[in-house]
């Protein structure tokens, strides 16, 4: 697996729309999860994925209080909200904090995937700009004459 691999949960009480966005994710070769309900991805995510699509109407727990708890316990995930329904307007504007994005749930998931493309572009980058900060705090330090164990116990200690 590619360190550039995006990580994408699917949170969504329709089984027929999960496989067809599911199935079309994984042909863009996006790693895929699946969850029917908001309790059930409470109960089993474990660890912070790059981005989290929630569907707005869903029972027992709707999207939007799903992502109010998820932007709870990972600030930085971005999460886009989907939903068939499009008479949502002032309650997304209401709980515009807890996402980061509304897509309608549309066959043509074009425009799912130019968002996608942009996550990916900026994880690229957040990961070059890591790497740069890295290789220039190696150099600082071999230019002031520290030696390699030095600079990795240094390292290992911040």
């Amino acid at each position: 697996m590619s360190i550039l691999n995006m990580n994408i949960c699917l949170v969504d009480d329709d089984p027929f729309f999960t496989d067809f966005m599911s199935r079309s994710l994984m042909n863009k070769k996006y790693n895929v999860r699946c969850f029917s309900s908001g309790i059930q991805i409470l109960d089993r995510l474990d660890q912070e994925p790059d981005l989290i699509f929630i569907d707005v109407q869903m029972d027992n727990m709707d999207g939007f209080q799903t992502s109010r708890i998820l932007r709870k316990k990972w600030p930085g995930v971005k999460i886009i909200l989907i939903s068939s329904s499009e008479c949502l307007e002032n309650s997304l504007n209401r709980e515009s904090r807890f996402h980061d994005s509304f897509e309608p749930k549309s066959k043509d998931l074009s425009r799912i995937f130019e968002q996608l493309n942009h996550f990916r572009r900026r994880k690229q980058l957040r990961l070059f700009f890591t790497i740069i900060a890295f290789l220039m705090l190696v150099l600082g330090f071999f230019l002031l004459g520290e030696s390699a164990d030095n600079i990795l116990y240094k390292i290992k200690s911040t």
